[in-house]
C-alpha cells in the first residue's frame, strides 16, 4: 500500500491490480462485515449486482433465510440484470448501470433532486426510489457485493460510498464476496 500512497503501482498481471492505483482505491473507507453479521443484524439485504448463491454455494440457506436476531422478518432485494432466487423483489438493471445506480441512489437518499433528462437516471430512477424507501424503513441494511468486470474499480467505489452514506442513519454494511477463479483479489 506504500506504492499506492505515492501514486506508484506494481503490475503483476492480475486483473485486480490492473486498475489505476490498484485495489486500495476501491477498498478505502469501506464499511464491511462478515456474512454472520448480515444473518444476525440485517432486516434488509440488497444483493447488489450479484447472486450470492452463485458466488458462495449455501450462502442463501446459511445467511439469508434465517431471521435476524430478535425474530424480525428479513426482506431480500436483488438489484442487477439477473434475478436472485432468495430475493422477494428484483430491480432489473443492466450490469453497466452499477455505478450510475449507486450514485443515483446515494443522491436520492440525501434528498437531492434527480434531473429527469439524465440518461442514466431514466434507467434507474424508479428502482432507486423503491430501494430508498426500503432502506429508510429498515433497521439494519446489508449490501452483498461481488467483484466482477470492473476494470477501474468505480462500481466497487460507488457501492462503498453508498453504504457509507446509509451507515450514520442505521446500521449498514457491505458483505463483499470473493471473486472466483482468475479474477480473485490477492490476499
Amino acid at each position: 500500500d506504500g506504492a499506492v500512497a505515492v501514486g506508484a503501482a506494481a503490475d503483476t498481471g492480475t486483473p485486480a491490480l490492473a486498475r489505476p492505483r490498484g485495489p486500495g482505491v476501491s477498498r478505502a473507507g469501506a464499511v464491511t462485515a462478515d456474512a454472520a453479521e448480515l444473518r444476525d443484524r440485517a432486516d434488509l439485504v440488497v444483493a447488489w449486482f450479484c447472486d450470492p448463491q452463485a458466488h458462495a454455494p449455501g450462502f442463501s440457506a446459511a445467511f439469508l433465510e434465517p431471521r435476524p436476531v430478535g425474530g424480525a422478518s428479513r426482506q431480500v432485494l436483488a438489484v442487477g440484470p439477473e434475478p436472485v432466487a432468495a430475493a422477494g423483489h428484483h430491480c432489473r438493471l443492466p450490469a453497466e448501470a452499477a455505478t450510475d445506480a449507486a450514485r443515483l441512489l446515494h443522491a436520492t437518499l440525501l434528498g437531492h433532486p434527480v434531473d429527469a433528462d439524465n440518461a442514466a437516471a431514466a434507467v434507474v430512477t424508479d428502482a432507486c426510489r423503491q430501494l430508498a424507501t426500503a432502506i429508510r424503513r429498515a433497521r439494519g441494511v446489508g449490501f452483498v457485493t461481488a467483484r466482477g468486470d470492473d476494470p477501474l474499480g468505480l462500481a466497487s467505489w460507488a457501492a462503498r460510498l453508498l453504504v457509507r452514506v446509509i451507515a450514520p442513519a442505521r446500521p449498514a454494511f457491505e458483505v463483499p464476496l470473493a471473486a472466483s477463479g482468475r479474477d480473485a483479489e490477492p490476499s
